[in-house]
């Protein structure tokens, strides 16, 4: 058997601004997450509501970065 040879590529890292989209995306999920759970128990709302809710707010949250991506892109 043949000894294994280096890895000739190296690895690059994120960008600050895609660590930081990552980090907000996890922080807004988790609040999202949250706050479905209470609607859902403590509110008493319909699940398809909840459902329709989330899917408004991740859209408005992808449509916010897809904005402040092109604003920087075009400055």
């Amino acid at each position: 058997m043949e000894p294994m040879r280096p890895v000739d590529y190296v690895e690059h890292q994120d960008s600050v601004v895609e660590r930081r989209r990552t980090r907000l995306w996890r922080v807004f999920f988790g609040f999202l997450l949250v706050g479905q759970l209470i609607a859902l128990t403590v509110f008493d709302v319909d699940f398809w509501w909840a459902l329709a809710a989330t899917s408004t707010l991740v859209g408005l949250h992808e449509a916010c970065w897809f904005a402040i991506g092109r604003r920087r892109s075009v400055v």
